[in-house]
């Protein structure tokens, strides 16, 4: 029984250390593809992760869905900074915080509100934009893919404002 649970331990070792690699692989590909600095999104992921809250894995799954996005890499560490205090006391129950965060990350390339609620943001996406462009006098239909962008890196500072720190506590 011992040595079999000695082979799964490895086994599942070896599956955590190539899903990091893969992630980071990932990641390195989409900061080259788009000019950008893979050494400073790795340097505020190892930060993100230091209190052992986000495994690492969900967190460059994370970065890089904001990236593909077209978050810039202020916008990123905005968004996923409030969205890890969010889903600190508001994720949903069946997820785990890293997978709360990644989801959510997924949730906002994909333009899928439902997802962005597994952190516990609750407001929807459209809702988000429609408010932004009330707020610049245009339609939502006109928004352009920055404008959206800044409507939900808005929206969701907004709606975590008040869980701010909690992943701290």
């Amino acid at each position: 029984f011992a040595v079999q649970r000695i082979v799964q331990f490895g086994k599942e070792s070896v599956d955590a250390a190539r899903a990091l690699s893969d992630a980071l692989t990932g990641l390195q590909s989409i900061m080259d593809g788009q000019g950008r600095s893979f050494s400073h999104a790795r340097k505020f992921i190892e930060e993100y992760i230091s209190n052992g809250l986000i495994p690492a894995t969900n967190a460059i799954n994370a970065y890089k869905n904001l990236a593909l996005r077209g978050y810039d890499d202020s916008q990123i560490r905005q968004v996923m900074t409030a969205l890890k205090d969010s889903a600190a006391f508001g994720r949903q129950r069946s997820y785990t915080m890293g997978e709360a965060l990644e989801s959510a990350t997924e949730g906002l390339k994909n333009e899928n509100s439902i997802l962005v609620d597994n952190a516990g943001v609750t407001k929807n996406v459209s809702k988000m934009w429609q408010e932004y462009a009330d707020s610049i006098g245009v339609s939502v239909n006109s928004l352009s893919q920055e404008q959206k962008i800044a409507a939900e890196v808005n929206g969701i500072l907004a709606e975590s404002r008040y869980q701010t720190g909690d992943a701290a506590k």
